[in-house]
């Protein structure tokens, strides 16, 4: 088995760009940058356009090159009228360039353009001293100056080494859809603990909740007062009221301690490429016998993929409620989006509720008692009872339906389901199966493959390493 420095040193080669990718990067940062202050200087409100992110502080990744510009406004500028020229000019400076640009939302919109291979976001914000933000971006410039001034070539190297990590693990990536760490928290945390393996070490250690903050400003009880329910808080150095890791769940930072504990153990390049096999290969064998149900739709619509996720996840949870209450037990649930097609997968301990049940009734002191023997005494579904048992009425009913797809069908329908307004009519609509080999006929061999075969798997893909032997 390799040791852990053999395998940074080959990491090393596929994280850290060439002088010529970083050269090709700097001029494109600095000819979109010209562009820029070019179509903007004219503009009532703008003050400067500046390079900020990843590129400003030479942490990007080689396998993904990415130019944010900033285009700073006066704080006076509505944010209307921000956002009108930022959609128009940040557009038109993409196809300048040669690029093609779209349309994106964080808190406000901003244009994403790709170019030669690199994407680059233009981002409007206010120009203002540190802590009088008026929207969550104005930060941003703060943070490049904060991190530059900390970076040595050392730990950039190591920052690369921790994205490189995350991203191989699947914990890169602060958005809703992942919920895990973002590239200024990676290089938080290298300045922090002063390098890549020393970060690993004592993360292996961690128990939440962990509070982690660099210059000091807050004791750890103060920090846990201020940022309730958050397992991983790591303050802000340029804001002390915001927490950097607000993003990162639970489960993803979970997951980070444990593929932390077990690189350490059996160092691996996996960890960072993602090149984990898993076993067994094929997907029939993993679903045989196993109780599934899928809802597949369309949403054909741009949303913001935030505004997407937040709402599948309410929708899914909501789902999972509802299949509990009825009587299924759902082991798990995932949710996959590839190019606008959307899967909910669940698997249950059945795909159908017994054709009888037995429903409790009240006691019979209460003034309830004979509405409910006379309705059941009379009803067409009522198999044996009421039934005394203690103190309370039984009946044993029978079910009309019992297939899950069918009954979660009826129940959107009926308003039964908390699914999200948005999507309450493309899950009217969705298709609905059940049974392992009707889940495999409809995913198996689709743009949804690879999301069933992890879903089915279900562990981290990071585990398929532990206690692997590999060749240097």
């Amino acid at each position: 088995m390799p040791t852990v420095e053999d395998v940074l040193e080959r990491v090393i080669e596929l994280v850290e760009p060439s002088e010529e990718e970083k050269k090709k990067l700097s001029e494109i940062a600095s000819a979109l940058l010209e562009v820029c202050r070019r179509k903007f200087c004219n503009i009532e409100g703008f003050v400067e356009a500046s390079v900020e992110g990843s590129a400003a502080k030479d942490t990007w990744l080689r396998s993904k090159p990415e130019i944010d510009v900033f285009i700073h406004f006066s704080p006076t500028t509505s944010r209307e009228a921000m956002e009108k020229v930022i959609i128009e000019l940040g557009a038109e400076a993409v196809q300048e360039m040669g690029g093609r640009s779209r349309l994106r939302y964080a808190e406000h919109p901003y244009v994403e353009g790709f170019m030669d291979n690199i994407t680059v976001n233009i981002v409007g914000c206010y120009k203002v001293s540190a802590g009088k933000w008026i929207s969550a971006v104005d930060r941003t410039p703060h943070h490049t100056r904060y991190v530059v001034s900390k970076l040595t070539p050392r730990l950039r190297r190591e920052v690369r080494l921790l994205k490189g990590f995350l991203t191989g693990t699947e914990t890169y990536g602060a958005e809703i859809r992942v919920g895990g760490f973002s590239g200024y928290l990676s290089e938080l945390l290298i300045i922090h603990f002063g390098g890549f393996l020393e970060l690993l070490k004592s993360a292996s250690g961690w128990r939440p909740p962990v509070v982690i903050d660099i210059e000091q400003r807050l004791s750890r009880r103060e920090a846990l007062a201020l940022f309730t329910n958050s397992p991983l808080i790591v303050v802000d150095p340029v804001d002390k009221n915001r927490n950097v890791a607000s993003a990162v769940t639970l489960t993803k930072l979970s997951e980070f301690i444990l593929a932390s504990k077990i690189f350490l153990e059996s160092p691996s390049i996996s960890f960072f490429t993602g090149g984990f096999t898993q076993k067994p290969n094929s997907l029939e064998s993993l679903a045989e016998n196993r109780e599934l149900f899928v809802i597949m739709f369309r949403i054909d619509e741009y949303v913001p993929p935030d505004v997407i996720w937040g709402e599948l996840r309410r929708s899914a949870a909501g789902i999972k409620k509802r299949l509990e209450l009825a009587g299924f037990n759902v082991y798990n649930y995932g949710i996959d989006e590839r190019e606008g097609s959307i899967v909910l997968a669940f698997e249950l301990d059945k795909i159908n509720l017994p054709s009888r049940f037995v429903h409790r009734g009240p006691p019979v002191w209460m003034r309830d008692a004979i509405r409910f023997v006379e309705k059941h005494l009379s009803s067409p579904d009522t198999v044996a009872g009421p039934w005394i048992e203690g103190e309370r009425l039984y009946v044993l009913k029978k079910r009309e339906e019992t297939s899950v797809d069918v009954l979660l069908k009826r129940w959107i329908s009926q308003g039964e389901v908390s699914i999200s307004r948005q999507l309450n009519e493309a899950f009217s609509s969705s298709k609905m199966v059940a049974g392992w080999r009707e889940v495999i006929n409809m995913l198996g061999s689709g743009i949804h493959a690879s999301f069933l075969a992890r879903f089915l798997s279900s562990r981290p893909a990071f585990m398929e390493a532990f206690g692997r032997k590999e060749q240097a």
